[in-house]
């Protein structure tokens, strides 16, 4: 996980790549990246696109997770109650993101937001653009070795779906105040501190797994979602093929919100849960469970000196399942199993290192 260029991680592109999209005549009002299956192919709804960004800020009051921390910083004692109080204060739109793809595109997606500028593919950046049945973006791919342990026997790479809601989406108003689908203009506004999210502004992140259950049986049952996209290999997406209709299930769902009350230092909390075909519950949604939340990087813990001494900014559920336990990152602390935050056959002072945990700043 991040604390630093939060900014940078959630507005997708740097003030300098809009600049530069501007010069490539990019769209930033691009539904998707001009990818779109035949009615043959896929004949349900599309993905649609709202940008229309609250134009005023109302900080959230007497909040569920507020109740939890009761105007204290977040703690590790805490921490498991703060993300089910999260989860359960989006879930009454949120669940049909997750189990109804259908429903949800046709649905008004009410106060929930989407991204300007991040529709077109642009060659210049390796963005392939969004794409269009339900507006994910390509991630990273994974060998089968990663979670050789749980199953899995093909390479696998993530599709992630990314919306703000209407406290976050205001920033974004802020940022593109300026922008006017009937001009050709779109230049950030950022010189005064419009990308400062509020307080209270809330994003997820859903990303689904390639695999199938049958490739990878940890997700037997997880929700599934149709999604168009090119083919890929280990060395990333195979260019000269065509895209193609292909199941995906959801594998983990992030949580951000800025918090500055339960995270003083960093002002925001990270946190992830994780699909868990075990868990409880009568659907996909039910068993999407707490693997973590994140605070802070603990600086003060030297995790390669003292490997054993305890994480104050970093909660991690030791009932999660165990394959999203594998990636966790410099000493263990939080990172889901699609953030790279292990890497592997590695060489450190010319010898190799089988697996390396490294620290996401």
């Amino acid at each position: 996980m991040f604390f630093k260029s939060i900014v940078g991680c959630f507005l997708i592109f740097s003030v300098s790549n809009l600049l530069a999209l501007e010069s490539q005549n990019i769209d930033p009002f691009a539904v998707n990246n001009g990818e779109v299956p035949s009615k043959k192919e896929y004949p349900g709804a599309l993905f649609k696109f709202n940008f229309n960004y609250p134009v005023s800020y109302e900080e959230p009051s007497n909040t569920p997770w507020s109740k939890v921390t009761n105007g204290k910083r977040l703690t590790k004692e805490k921490a498991y109650d703060y993300i089910m109080a999260l989860k359960k204060y989006i879930e009454p739109s949120v669940k049909t993101f997750v189990l109804d793809q259908e429903k949800w595109n046709k649905s008004l997606q009410k106060d929930w937001y989407s991204m300007l500028w991040a529709g077109e593919n642009v060659d210049l950046t390796g963005w392939e653009g969004r794409e269009s049945i339900y507006g994910t973006y390509t991630g990273q791919i994974q060998p089968a070795s990663v979670y050789k342990d749980f199953g899995l026997t093909v390479p696998v790479r993530n599709y992630a779906a990314i919306y703000y809601d209407k406290v976050a989406a205001y920033t974004l108003h802020e940022v593109f105040k300026k922008c006017n689908k009937s001009e050709d203009s779109c230049i950030p506004s950022v010189n005064n501190d419009e990308a400062q999210f509020k307080e209270g502004a809330i994003i997820i992140k859903a990303a689904s797994a390639s695999a199938t259950p049958e490739q990878w049986p940890v997700l037997e049952g997880a929700a599934k979602w149709k999604i168009y996209r090119k083919p890929f290999d280990m060395n990333g997406t195979i260019k000269d093929k065509p895209p193609v209709v292909t199941d995906t299930r959801v594998t983990i769902f992030d949580i951000i919100i800025k918090d500055s009350v339960a995270a003083p230092e960093t002002g925001w909390v990270f946190t992830t849960l994780v699909y868990d075909k075990n868990a409880k519950g009568d659907n996909a949604w039910d068993k999407m469970v707490p693997l973590g939340a994140m605070w802070g990087n603990d600086p003060a813990v030297n995790s390669a000196q003292n490997p054993k001494e305890e994480l104050l900014e970093t909660y991690i559920n030791s009932k999660a399942p165990a394959y999203a336990k594998v990636t966790l990152g410099y000493g263990l602390r939080l990172s889901g199993p699609f953030d790279i935050a292990v890497k592997y056959d590695v060489k450190v002072n010319g010898k190799t290192v089988k697996n390396l945990e490294v620290l996401l700043v």
